[in-house]
């Protein structure tokens, strides 16, 4: 299928190849979610993951970014966090602020399997862009396959692009 999609893809009109060839991977992502209702015990499952990210926390009306050579800052833990995302290699770990407590998603890319993971830049407020795999797989709907997206992780910050945190 992935050979198939890509063909396809790369035959679209007005589709950068350069790009594409760059962004265009095999794989999906193996997902596991944990509630958590405690406020420090989902801080420190999030500190605990290391690699970059950022955190937005109730306290703090900026977003704090963190890299393995400038963590995050020592008053950290006993924030109360809203959402944040972490990057480490080819895990990704995503916080979320729920009615109940906290969701924690630990996202890990795998390269096997038929699906297609897209890799897209978003542009940050301020510092380097945001870099981000989405993945898509094929879904039937009323009688059609549908590539759709199924889920998306953060893969980092992109340090090359001349800006700076």
């Amino acid at each position: 299928m992935f050979e198939e999609l890509s063909r396809v893809i790369c035959a679209l009109p007005d589709i950068d190849q350069e790009w594409l060839q760059t962004a265009l991977r095999r794989g999906l992502f193996s997902i596991t979610e944990t509630p958590v209702t405690d406020c420090s015990e989902a801080m420190k499952i999030f500190t605990a993951f290391g690699g970059q990210g950022w955190l937005c926390t109730a306290e703090d009306k900026t977003i704090l970014s963190f890299y393995p050579d400038k963590p995050l800052p020592p008053g950290v833990n006993s924030a109360w966090p809203l959402w944040g995302e972490a990057a480490d290699g080819e895990k990704s770990l995503h916080l979320r602020r729920y009615e109940t407590g906290w969701r924690i998603t630990e996202l890990e890319k795998q390269a096997a399997g038929d699906g297609i993971l897209l890799r897209k830049q978003l542009l940050a407020r301020s510092g380097p862009p945001l870099v981000y795999e989405v993945a898509y797989s094929l879904e039937e709907k009323c009688g059609l396959d549908e590539l759709r997206p199924t889920a998306c992780r953060f893969c980092g910050f992109d340090r090359q692009s001349g800006e700076t945190p």
